[in-house]
């Protein structure tokens, strides 16, 4: 039933006491009755002209396809020809449509609003006529399925991409710089500048599908070695359980005394096969151990972004990086960064702070948690830097040396005469 101004229209009932010989008015399209104009209550002809009036109007919706601006019966003929269409649905989209009829909400009275899904749509027959599509030219010089990368380096130069990205990214202290580059001087930019262009050019990459790609295998990998690391930590917790301290020290009992030589030759034995069995355990206890922190180093390995270690009163923010071994701090406001690269000075951080505030708290649990790790980190670069200086001091002491001067011969001093008669 069609839709009057996108709501649900009802047509009136037949009379209930009509007369089969009576006359009467009816609409053809929707067999409503009226009686005749002579019948004591005149009104029906009047609501006879208008209800055909009201048909008339261009008010009403199709109910099945939600095409509006129609009259009754244009409606009427859109929704009968929308089943039609219906009828013949192509089987690759039966299941989209049962689908969307499915979890509607029930209210298949309101109509379809367009745009739809491409594949949902049929030609109508009053829809507009289309033009045939023309055919695609493929005749490339390269493969086709290599016409994406050639497209997306053709002739363009470093030089010329950088440009256009930095127009791109709309950030004023770059796009400054942008007559500067294109004119291949980009080495004279200021340091800052350059590490402004990396970081929007790392953050564009990071939004690329190959990158992507590769976070999504990291987290893969991450996961299956926190799942490994785990169950390495719990058979490590489930041996501890099973060899209680009084064990060993019965262990450690009975090593003493086959040290000692004191016993029978069975006490002997025994202590012997305890020593053996010990020795079995340590060995396994120390390969999971070896395990674990492989497999921590490779956890590491696999890191996709590093978080902070927390944040001090004033909400500077306290970093650690193994490859640089420093602890880095970053003021509230990211303009200022210093940081700490000593052992002593690690341990004056972890000394100053408050244990009775929530971020500091927090922050000194996180680094006395990695405290093996930091402090190992600082004292391998103090020791890499001291060989370096060391070497530069070599180099230095060999690039300085000058040859001593070659002693005269005294054969050969007769070359140094002067004649000095002849001057005067």
């Amino acid at each position: 039933m069609p839709l009057l101004k996108r709501k649900p229209f009802s047509l009136l009932e037949p009379p209930k006491d009509l007369d089969p010989k009576e006359k009467i008015f009816q609409i053809r399209f929707t067999k409503e009755i009226f009686r005749d104009y002579q019948y004591p209550f005149c009104m029906t002809i009047l609501e006879y002209l208008k209800r055909v009036n009201l048909y008339r109007q261009r008010l009403w919706t199709c109910k099945v396809s939600g095409k509006s601006n129609l009259t009754f019966e244009e409606a009427l003929v859109s929704e009968h020809n929308a089943m039609e269409k219906a009828q013949k649905l192509p089987a690759e989209l039966m299941a989209y449509v049962l689908r969307m009829t499915q979890y509607n909400d029930g209210n298949t009275g309101v109509p379809v609003k367009y745009p739809i899904d491409d594949l949902l749509l049929r030609p109508a027959g009053d829809d507009p006529a289309l033009s045939k599509r023309p055919l695609l030219a493929t005749d490339f010089r390269v493969p086709r399925y290599s016409v994406g990368d050639l497209l997306m380096v053709s002739l363009v130069t470093w030089g010329e991409y950088l440009c256009d990205f930095l127009e791109m990214t709309k950030i004023e202290d770059l796009a400054s710089n942008i007559s500067t580059v294109r004119r291949g001087y980009y080495g004279l930019l200021d340091t800052a500048i350059k590490l402004k262009v990396l970081r929007e050019l790392v953050e564009e990459a990071v939004t690329t599908s190959a990158i992507r790609e590769l976070l999504i295998e990291r987290v893969d990998q991450k996961q299956a070695l926190t799942a490994t690391r785990k169950k390495s930590i719990r058979a490590e917790k489930e041996e501890q359980n099973l060899n209680p301290e009084t064990g060993a020290e019965n262990k450690k009992e009975q090593i003493d005394g086959v040290q000692d030589g004191g016993g029978s030759i069975d006490d002997q034995v025994r202590g012997t096969e305890e020593v053996d069995k010990n020795n079995i355990s340590r060995g396994k206890t120390d390969g999971k151990q070896h395990l674990v922190r492989k497999l921590d180093t490779e956890y590491e390995k696999l890191s996709i972004r590093s978080s902070p270690l927390g944040k001090d009163r004033d909400y500077n923010r306290y970093w650690f990086f193994r490859r640089e071994g420093r602890i880095f701090v970053e003021n509230a406001d990211s303009r200022e960064w210093g940081y700490y690269s000593t052992k002593e000075e690690l341990d004056a951080l972890i000394d100053s702070l408050n244990m009775k505030g929530i971020r500091e708290r927090a922050l000194k649990k996180q680094l006395e948690k990695c405290y093996s790790k930091i402090s190992n980190a600082l004292e391998k670069r103090s020791k890499d830097i001291a060989h370096k200086m060391l070497l530069e001091e070599a180099v230095l002491r060999r690039s300085t040396r000058v040859r001593a001067q070659p002693k005269d011969n005294p054969s050969m001093a007769f070359l140094k005469y002067v004649n000095k008669w002849k001057d005067n």
